[in-house]
């Protein structure tokens, strides 16, 4: 519950800091932050709540913890014209 509760605190504290950062800069953003969760050792289902919540976020952290997939695919969904 801790866990979900940080992720969630997380998140939002996330929402409202990327408003600021400008678009072509997010996913780099994104990269330091999926740092900072990992140092904060969360648990599965936080970092699942934490990546539904945020398509940076998601490409970030499975970037980070070397999921397989299509990273490639949502690191190219942004585009520069995209209205976060």
């Amino acid at each position: 519950m801790k866990d979900l509760q940080e992720a969630m605190m997380l998140l939002e504290a996330w929402q409202k800091l990327v408003e600021y950062i400008p678009q072509k800069d997010r996913i780099e953003a994104a990269r330091a932050y999926a740092i900072l969760i990992d140092e904060l050792h969360l648990d599965q289902q936080s970092l699942e709540e934490i990546k539904d919540g945020d398509h940076y976020l998601e490409a970030a952290i499975n970037d980070y913890y070397g999921d397989e997939g299509d990273d490639d695919e949502s690191y190219s969904d942004y585009n520069e014209n995209e209205d976060y």
